[in-house]
């Protein structure tokens, strides 16, 4: 479910290119209007990838055991436009979701400048936490034994839609609803400024 509504935000201004070269996959986002490429995730499936066993869903701090699952992982993720990496990363992540139903994670190599961040980082919103164990230095700050974090994919599922179809969700997007409820609120407070 919110893998469809996703992509029906996505397509509202992108055309969706999905090419394979060998394992991996790539999704990009054409803008509709002006032809101009908004970014690309690419990402594949490993048979053995190394994923902690949490025993919570999003865990950050409790040391825990690796083992060897199947995983989609997310190889690179690339925006041209402010507010795109996080439509491509939910849209890639759940596309292959869907195609490879029984994987249960997603892992990445996060490289990105917040990726010592807990609130304030792409990969958190969508429930990636650290495959290694961590230690938290600050309020929103960790410090982190490798790049490395996972996700349990019915999180990201839940994370995505939160994130992505909820006006809370997003603060560098509105949602059709919201800019219409704007617009209504905008021409309420000017019809009452001219009956005044």
């Amino acid at each position: 479910m919110a893998f469809k509504k996703i992509k029906e935000l996505v397509e509202l201004t992108n055309e969706i290119i999905e090419e394979r070269q060998n394992e991996i996959t790539m999704y990009t986002f054409i803008d509709k209007a002006t032809g101009e490429t908004n970014g690309h995730v690419q990402l594949s499936v490993c048979k053995q990838a190394t994923v902690a066993q949490y025993k919570t869903e999003n865990d950050w701090f409790t040391p825990s055991k690796t083992c060897e699952k199947s995983a989609i992982i997310v190889r690179f993720l690339r925006s041209e436009k402010k507010g795109m990496g996080k439509l491509l990363l939910g849209y890639g992540v759940l596309a292959m979701s869907e195609k490879n139903k029984t994987i249960k994670y997603s892992v990445l190599e996060d490289d990105s400048d917040a990726s010592t961040k807990i609130k304030a980082n792409i990969y958190s919103h969508f429930g990636y936490t650290p495959t290694q164990s961590t230690r938290q230095i600050g309020n929103d700050n960790v410090e982190l034994s490798g790049g490395e974090k996972q996700v349990l994919l019915t999180t990201f599922k839940k994370k995505a839609a939160e994130y992505l179809l909820t006006p809370q969700g997003s603060k560098t997007r509105k949602t059709p609803k919201t800019r219409s409820a704007s617009r209504n609120r905008l021409s309420r407070n000017s019809r009452a400024a001219e009956n005044q």
